[in-house]
């Protein structure tokens, strides 16, 4: 059974239209008998009769929110953000339910919006995580969209019928976007999916419309990548030849480190970087090797991240992009189990990524493949230049070697 909250609102009453023909639906509705009134075939009941019902394995879709739409004080947004979530929560958890889904806006995931719907949302995912950590996902998704649009895409509205998909698909390779039919298909995964109690940030979950390989996204990243390619050849040549002799003389060993990652569908290719280690340390991640293992050249080449223009030949190679996941080490067997686990080994790696410039490495596994899989959910042509942007603005330090 699936137990639908806020069926009333736009996105639910889609959901309710599709679900219902599909699984066993309860609705919970603050105003019951208007609920019935329009959705007559579909068992309907209020928020303290929930706990009447037989909840065992049953999955939760909790769409009911105070909207950003409408305008209020943040104990206002609180009542229904944070404390209404915990309350159905509460009943759905003693009641024997599997698992509780929270559909969160995107607005949601920036610290910046510090408006009373992104703090009370955050705030109750934070509440509803530690509530339930084995049972219940805050999903974050963008602005969704039916056979007609709301809010800001409603424009979209305007346009022939023939014409929309086009619109949608130009439009998802700047904005993300999803639809009610990939939405359903998210939650229906979700619902099913089996238990992940060993991963700590599996209550954080990301869906959108996928960008697909061709496009305009694309085509400009692919441009954009081989023209930094072109570049860095042609302006800091020069200053390769210089390092490369710098690294030479400073210590033993070539001045290029050539190492086995693991790129695209897991298949394994060669990254190059400027050697920033000495001689015959040992292949490891680099959290796991010692600092003191690091040359004086290599102390400024990572700090400046110059040890990284080698990589110009894995993108020119299209092993690599100027921006996506970092590419690890066949031997990161947790990392890549759990990129695998969230679908990012589809994508193609990166110089630099989100992650890397919100100081995320390869020391927390779970959290990286978390804001990895963020970053592929969100992905867009404008996410794409600020990462890039950031990443030139000194943003990120790179992978830390121990302390030891």
């Amino acid at each position: 059974m699936i137990v639908l909250t806020g069926a009333t609102g736009f996105v639910g009453s889609q959901l309710v239209r599709q679900l219902g023909a599909q699984t066993e639906l309860l609705l919970v509705s603050r105003d019951p008998e208007a609920a019935r009134r329009r959705f007559s075939e579909a068992a309907v009941c209020d928020y303290a009769a929930l706990s009447g019902h037989d909840l065992t394995g049953a999955v939760i879709i909790h769409l009911a929110a105070r909207n950003n739409d409408r305008i209020g004080t943040i104990e206002e947004f609180r009542a229904g953000n944070v404390d209404g979530l915990l309350e159905v929560a509460a009943i759905a958890k003693a009641g024997g339910a599997a698992r509780f889904i929270n559909l969160c806006s995107t607005h949601a995931l920036d610290t910046e919006h510090t408006d009373p719907y992104g703090l009370s949302k955050r705030e109750g995912a934070r509440a509803l995580t530690a509530l339930w950590p084995d049972g219940a996902i805050n999903l974050y998704v963008p602005a969704i969209y039916g056979d007609d649009f709301r809010g800001r895409l409603a424009v979209l509205n305007r346009l022939p019928a023939a014409l929309k998909p086009l619109a949608i698909s130009v439009l998802r390779q700047v904005k993300p976007m999803i639809s009610i039919n990939r939405l359903l298909a998210v939650l229906l995964e979700l619902a099913a999916e089996p238990d992940l109690s060993d991963d700590p940030w599996k209550s954080e979950r990301f869906a959108a419309d996928p960008v697909k390989d061709i496009g305009i996204s694309s085509f400009v990243k692919r441009t954009v990548d081989l023209l930094a390619v072109l570049a860095v050849v042609v302006l800091l040549g020069w200053l390769m030849i210089i390092v490369a002799l710098y690294i030479r003389f400073d210590s033993k060993g070539p001045a290029i480190f050539a190492q086995q990652r693991v790129g695209r569908e897991g298949r394994i290719f060669t990254c190059y970087k400027f050697r920033t280690m000495t001689l015959g340390t040992a292949h490891a991640a680099t959290h796991n090797v010692s600092a003191a293992s690091v040359t004086a050249a290599g102390r400024f080449l990572r700090r400046t991240k110059i040890d990284e223009l080698p990589q110009v030949a894995n993108v020119l190679m299209n092993e690599m992009s100027l921006v996506g996941p970092r590419p690890c080490l066949p031997m990161q067997t947790e990392l890549i189990a759990r990129r695998s686990a969230r679908g990012i080994l589809r994508l193609k790696p990166g110089i630099t990524g989100l992650a890397q410039i919100n100081e995320i490495d390869m020391s927390d596994p779970a959290r990286l493949a978390a804001w990895d899989d963020r970053y592929g959910a969100f992905q867009t042509l404008s996410g794409y230049i600020v990462i890039l942007i950031r990443t030139v603005l000194g943003g990120g330090s790179g992978d830390r070697v121990s302390s030891y």
